[in-house]
């Protein structure tokens, strides 16, 4: 880009610098998952959030706020403003900062998106955008540091904000959402991306809001598209091939899944040939990024393409004939695509968003550019704050990936071993450790302990001859083997009856010897810390009873049957990070796993004394 954000980007970049050299290794993390073809998606997206870059160095821009807090903030927002449809805060808030209370402070922003604060995603508004953080303040009373720092002031100001535009607006829900992005434009394009905003909105309100596995909102099926757009708008998210402009849908000469928006922002590559794809990450969210795109050709930025998160729609602003504004000196022989999200947020990396980039990638690889899909960059992602040069015969690499940029997008959590891939489609086994438990859960010394793996193959070619080693503090307890794995299926091996001698802290680890024709082996061990008590405590009485859970990996419903004395009288069901998920009061023998995505889950049976015991089940 024409780069107004050198300066700052510049003393971020020499303070990161600075920091890394004082603390040696402080930078460092550990490399994203290699991964083969779009089948497995899902998991390597989610496997690339668990890079410790970010969660052990610099602060994010955002607090996180636990579930129960943030229901609760929600719920006493709708029983102050009952007029107010359940469930519009949380979709709101999902689309804007993913349920995250916003603190920015060390992105830096080139698309000239305004920063948006707190759960609710209010701005201090500019490039032709209201002060919502101003409006909230006036129409609630809360100051605007309140509004700020507090996540429930942010929620119940905010609700009283849009409780007040529905009263006004005699309940008319799309005009409310259409006040709430605060654009001053009125033209066609501003149009298009308020309406475009506002059916993502009734679409969650449709479906509801979910995200990691915790249930933020209910479905409500009253809120069909078609009560609230016209066909031919709803059309444009049909068919993939239709364009929209101010005028007309046009088919697409460039990409024939992009919808036009348009911007006069560009200037001409002055016969220069296009060579490279770069790749960046809005610090944004969608409509703010869009708008504030084709709004500010001031601000002297631009890009070819955007891409949606939750479903990877795609607008077009610039066509690759001419030259965006988005990487500096590198703008005149490049193809520069924004992806909607964070760089410090792995939540909007989603499978939707990789796949309809990749697509884009591969299209322009045939378009007559030179540009091979195997130029793309193939390595572990850059830590935060940094950048990372690559060679000139990268082709398709990230912003952060040029020597003269003082931006590090698109960040830690962007999985270029999956995008490479997805461009590539190319076909390996990848043999990943998804998890790891003991039963019991808390074992006690001199008592038998069954040691469990989960592993998974999350390549697109079977995996033969898998040797896997069981190791206690280094030493190697015991091995097993599997003939093979095919692509996308999970497999829970154990091995029982071992015993911890005394009592202490222990590490239980897995290793992966051995697997023919894996490239990538960087997931093949994990540990995990086992506590071997004096005593066998609480869990007695409960593993007297002797529980059967089955089936194991289970789909819609898991059983279990239980003998002894003392009946169970509640069931906690918990995910990988220890978030309670469900709660199942005097149970009947069944709970209901329908609603829940494949993964590992932790299920906690108490009987009469809270005595317990758990075990890890896959939902299939």
């Amino acid at each position: 880009m024409r780069d107004k954000c050198f300066l700052s980007g510049f003393v971020l970049f020499i303070f990161s610098a600075l920091i890394a050299y004082a603390i040696p290794g402080y930078m460092q993390g550990k490399e994203a998952s290699s991964v083969s073809g779009i089948q497995n998606i899902n998991y390597h997206v989610n496997k690339a959030t668990e890079n410790p870059v970010l969660d052990s160095g610099f602060s994010k821009d955002y607090l996180t706020v636990d579930k129960d807090s943030l229901l609760s903030f929600f719920n006493r927002a709708y029983q102050a403003y009952p007029a107010l449809p359940k469930g519009l805060l949380e979709a709101i808030s999902y689309h804007t900062t993913r349920l995250k209370h916003r603190t920015p402070g060390n992105s830096i922003s080139c698309t000239g998106t305004p920063k948006i604060f707190g759960i609710m995603g209010l701005t201090e508004g500019g490039m032709g955008i209201n002060n919502t953080l101003n409006i909230v303040s006036r129409i609630s009373g809360y100051s605007i540091e309140e509004l700020k720092s507090s996540p429930q002031k942010n929620i119940l100001g905010t609700a009283k904000w849009l409780n007040h535009s529905y009263l006004n607006n005699k309940a008319n829900l799309i005009s409310v959402i259409h006040e709430y992005l605060g654009f001053a434009d009125t033209s066609g394009n501003a149009e298009f991306l308020k309406n475009d905003f506002a059916l993502q909105i009734i679409k969650s309100l449709h479906d509801g809001v979910r995200l990691n596995g915790i249930v933020y909102s209910e479905p409500d099926k009253q809120y069909e598209a078609e009560r609230f757009f016209a066909p031919d708008f709803l059309d444009i998210y049909q068919n993939k091939r239709v364009r929209f402009t101010i005028d007309k849908s046009t088919y697409s000469s460039d990409y024939p899944g992009a919808t036009w928006v348009g911007t006069n922002c560009y200037s001409s590559r002055n016969g220069t040939p296009v060579t490279d794809v770069v790749i960046h990450d809005m610090e944004g969210y969608f409509t703010y990024t869009v708008y504030t795109l084709f709004q500010n050709c001031d601000y002297e930025v631009s890009a070819h393409y955007c891409i949606r998160s939750n479903d990877g729609f795609i607008v077009q602003l610039v066509s690759e004939a001419d030259k965006a504004w988005h990487v500096g000196q590198g703008n005149p022989y490049s193809i520069g695509l924004e992806h909607e999200g964070f760089a410090d947020d792995p939540d909007w990396y989603t499978a939707a968003m990789y796949q309809a980039s990749a697509g884009l990638v591969i299209d322009i690889t045939q378009s007559g550019y030179g540009i091979a899909p195997t130029s793309c960059y193939y390595g572990p992602s850059n830590p935060m704050y940094q950048i990372d040069p690559q060679p000139e015969y990268i082709r398709i690499k990230g912003h952060c990936h040029y020597p003269f940029s003082t931006h590090w997008d698109p960040g830690p959590y962007w999985n270029w071993y999956l995008y490479y891939d997805l461009i590539n489609d190319t076909a390996h086994p990848d043999l990943v450790i998804m998890a790891m438990w003991t039963e019991p859960a808390s074992p006690s010394a001199e008592e038998f302990v069954d040691l469990y793996v989960e592993i998974k193959n999350a390549g697109d070619e079977t995996a033969s001859n898998i040797s896997l080693d069981y190791r206690i503090d280094g030493n190697i307890v015991g091995t097993d083997t599997h003939n093979s794995l095919d692509p996308g299926d999970t497999q829970v091996e154990f091995l029982n009856n071992y015993v911890f001698d005394d009592p202490g802290d222990y590490e239980y680890c897995v290793y992966i010897d051995g697997v023919d024709n894996e490239e990538n082996t960087a997931n093949n061990s994990y540990c995990i810390g086992v506590v071997v008590s004096n005593t066998t405590g609480i869990y007695d009485t409960v593993q007297e009873q002797d529980i059967r859970v089955y089936p194991n990996p289970a789909d819609d419903f898991l059983y279990y049957s239980v003998q002894g004395t003392e009946g169970i009288i509640r069931v906690e069901v918990s995910n990988k990070l220890g978030q309670t998920i469900k709660i199942i009061e005097k149970p009947n023998g069944k709970i209901d796993l329908s609603d829940m995505p494949e993964d590992l889950y932790f299920v906690k049976f108490i009987n009469l004394y809270e005595q317990t015991r758990v075990f890890g089940i896959i939902k299939k």
